[in-house]
């Protein structure tokens, strides 16, 4: 929620707390961008407002300069967690896609969807 100087509110957001973990809040926040945001950055740039990061001397909607060194292994993290749940109930199908993306973070090439 934001709050204006002339002391109303405005819903800048919504969180389903379902997938979030009791952890560093940036793989919240990377969870956010993979299931909805997929880096749109008015998305990208309200959710940092309503939690009061500013990326100072940054575009708005671009991620804070101290997180990209993280970004792409909680990138990592993310879709090694859902190609172990994909192939636990059998749901074969997402794995291609999930092993282009883990070959994308990896550096070994394959394109993104």
């Amino acid at each position: 929620m934001q709050l204006a100087q002339d002391g109303s509110c405005s819903l800048s957001g919504l969180l389903d707390p379902v997938n979030l973990h009791a952890a560093d809040p940036l793989m919240d926040f990377v969870r956010l961008d993979a299931f909805s945001m997929h880096g749109d950055a008015t998305k990208i740039a309200g959710l940092l407002s309503a939690y009061g990061v500013s990326a100072t001397g940054q575009q708005p909607g671009q991620w804070p300069e101290a997180w990209l060194s993280r970004l792409p292994l909680y990138r990592m993290a993310l879709a090694l967690e859902l190609y172990n749940w994909f192939t636990l109930i059998g749901q074969t199908s997402a794995l291609p896609a999930l092993d282009r993306e883990l070959r994308r973070l990896l550096g070994q090439g394959g394109a993104q969807d």
